[in-house]
């Protein structure tokens, strides 16, 4: 039997408040100066200064990182690193969706491990470099979307060659995790779509990803079950408590399940979109989701029939009914959140840059974990189906 290794978060919160506690529960866990790490849009929307003050009621000082953008990059890594240790901070949180979470994890490992954070990619053995001394960390969700706050990875983009680098160690996973479903009550339609698809996504290759567990596939299914009931009520009705309450816990459940059996060739593509062209990551997977599906059916048909009874369809059909039906309710469910569906909807990816598109998604780590694994030509045909343009 395969050995199956599990890495969990230590404490989660969910519900309306969570935040609130931020102060009170970093101070029980030693904090005396906090780098909150956050952005621009976060600040804009009104939510640093509560926290801010969390924090002065509780009697800890405090120094502000803003300046993380949407795939965030070594250089914001570096930026923060020296706030936080030119503040003489001892505990970080972030405050935001993925991008934010990825950078205050990045912060916490270069906390007391010497180097530069790109030293500590998955491929020049990171994942051997991370130990467990590091700073506390607690992370608050403005987004139901990544699952950051209970991952195991941060993704890095490296600015030298514009790729995404993957750093994954079961010490970077958040100490607490605040799920505060109020936080994510002003987020517009768009990103309420995009990361509720990054979601969707997230569950779905976790739960056909070649090393499925039980753990992961009972925290996948659940995930893609609440997604399909609640994401079009965030995305139409985005003061919906209930919707909003649900999506988050969905997006961390749909967290943990990637973080026991990893993702697949959805994240390997969607990542490449991104650092080329500048897409929202979860717009990226959600034009990817399908060609993708479509290319995996014949391998993990039995399970594609599982998703889609989670998606609401009537199990009384045959196996091949059920997992092609899978492939057409997520398509509907992201043509009714708003999402493009071709990648030239977004920004355009010509013909002529699919080959290396195709050469660097075969490199993501991510692919490795795909219940099929594909060649450059599949790669690159993956590109041409989600609408990249012919010319």
């Amino acid at each position: 039997m395969a050995l199956n290794n599990h890495t969990l978060p230590s404490r989660v919160m969910v519900g309306d408040g969570a935040s609130k506690s931020v102060g009170t529960e970093a101070k029980k866990m030693g904090a005396t100066k906090v780098l909150l790490v956050s952005d621009k849009g976060v600040e804009g929307a009104g939510l640093v200064g509560p926290i801010k003050e969390a924090f002065e009621k509780a009697g800890l000082g405090c120094e502000v990182y803003l300046d993380v953008e949407p795939n965030p990059t070594d250089e914001q890594v570096r930026g923060a690193d020296k706030t936080y240790k030119d503040g003489g901070c001892d505990f970080v949180v972030a405050l935001g969706g993925g991008s934010v979470m990825d950078v205050a994890k990045a912060v916490r490992i270069l906390a007391k491990h010497p180097g530069d954070i790109l030293d500590f990619d998955f491929t020049k053995g990171g994942m051997g470099k991370i130990t467990a001394n590091q700073p506390p960390l607690i992370c608050m969700s403005t987004t139901s979307g990544t699952g950051s706050e209970v991952s195991v990875g941060a993704i890095v983009t490296d600015t030298t060659n514009h790729t995404k680098r993957t750093i994954v160690s079961p010490f970077i996973v958040p100490t607490m995790a605040l799920d505060d479903p109020l936080l994510t009550h002003g987020l517009p339609p768009f990103h309420t779509a995009a990361t509720g698809m990054d979601a969707l996504t997230h569950a779905i290759e976790a739960y056909t990803a070649r090393n499925s567990s039980p753990l992961g596939a009972a925290t996948a299914i659940r995930a893609i079950k609440m997604i399909s009931e609640n994401l079009i009520t965030a995305v139409k009705e985005p003061n919906d408590g209930k919707a909003r309450h649900n999506m988050m816990y969905a997006a961390m459940l749909a967290g943990i399940a990637f973080s026991q059996d990893g993702l697949g060739t959805v994240h390997a593509t969607a990542h490449q979109l991104s650092t080329e062209f500048g897409f929202a990551h979860g717009m990226a997977n959600a034009i990817m989701l399908v060609p993708v599906m479509k290319f995996n059916l014949d391998k993990v048909a039995s399970k594609y029939a599982e998703v889609a009874v989670a998606l609401g369809a009537n199990p009384g059909q045959s196996e091949s009914a059920l997992a092609e039906e899978a492939i057409k309710r997520v398509e509907q469910l992201r043509a009714d959140s708003g999402l493009p569906g071709l990648i030239r909807e977004g920004k355009g990816a010509k013909a002529a840059d699919l080959k290396k598109l195709a050469a660097q998604a075969m490199n993501d780590m991510c692919h490795f974990t795909n219940p099929k694994q594909c060649n450059p030509q599949v790669m690159h045909d993956l590109f041409a189906e989600a609408g990249a343009d012919a010319a």
